[in-house]
């Protein structure tokens, strides 16, 4: 067991020129891909004959997002050596992610009709600067720098609280915002303070009951009081949970493209689109 899920802890990135995938790496990355595309197809699979349905397909959300994630990012921030980690690629990371955020964000502002949908932008914003980082780009990074740089993969727990925990917020407050205000579009008023206050409130508390941010918290606070090494059976249990995220959740992604697919075509193409190339440009400023 202790072999099966032995932990690679984070350390001081090299340069970026240094870090390049090996031919190697590059051997492994056609078995990843083949893994996690065999798993979504699976999910695809099952979701278009019928035999998962789509009521079913919620509760293997319900255990991805409420026990498997937050479980493994629990472990992750556990034992996380946070003082070999490289800040300045965090910096870098979070300014890129920020940059991409606002410009999708007021692009959205300025060419949507009239009245503003501020909450349409919150959520355009949150998905041009979201990434299922965890089933898709961990699988990938690993193959590529597992023998190289095997610090390199961990660096993906400490990206997803960029987004969570910074930029994610903002779009939620936009959509409350946009709630309040339609309430209170027949009174033509703009929204008092109290309801600002409600507005804050509604997001900080969406923020701090989410398990995946609860977990992340408590994990950070266990890395410190456990010295970053958990107790043998809190591991055991929480790593069974853990290792049961990348498959779920990869399973999970082709149920739910069924029927999907044919949504998106003609003019409903361009929005999803322009929120990939803005996830590219994220990618790339990286």
């Amino acid at each position: 067991m202790e072999d099966l899920h032995e932990h690679h802890h984070v350390h001081s990135t090299p340069d970026a020129d240094a870090v390049q995938p090996t031919f190697d790496g590059l051997s492994q990355l056609y078995p990843a891909l083949i893994q996690v595309f065999v798993v979504i197809l699976s999910g695809y699979a099952c979701g278009r004959s019928g035999v998962i349905s789509e009521l079913e397909s919620e509760g293997i959300n319900h255990f991805i997002k409420r026990f498997a994630l937050p479980c493994m990012l629990f472990r992750a921030m556990a034992t996380l050596d946070f003082s070999e980690v490289n800040w300045t690629l965090m910096a870098c990371v979070l300014i890129a992610k920020t940059v991409v955020f606002f410009t999708v964000l007021l692009l959205t502002v300025v060419v949507s009709s009239r009245p503003v949908k501020l909450g349409r932008a919150g959520i355009f914003a949150i998905t041009a600067t979201q990434s299922n980082d965890f089933a898709l780009g961990y699988p990938i990074v690993e193959a590529l720098y597992r023998t190289t740089h095997p610090e390199l993969p961990q660096y993906i727990y400490l990206f997803a609280p960029v987004s969570l925990l910074i930029l994610n917020p903002i779009g939620f407050c936009l959509l409350e915002l946009e709630k309040d205000w339609s309430n209170k579009d027949q009174k033509l008023r703009r929204p008092s303070s109290r309801a600002g206050f409600r507005t804050a409130w509604n997001v900080l508390k969406g923020i701090v009951m989410n398990p995946i941010n609860f977990m992340t918290f408590i994990g950070i606070a266990a890395n410190f009081a456990f010295q970053r090494k958990i107790p043998g059976v809190l591991d055991g249990v929480i790593s069974t949970f853990g290792v049961a995220f990348s498959a779920s959740a990869l399973f999970y992604l082709g149920l739910k493209m069924v029927g999907r697919v044919a949504e998106f075509s003609g003019f409903r193409l361009v929005v999803p689109v322009l929120l990939i190339l803005a996830k590219l440009y994220d990618f790339t400023y990286r």
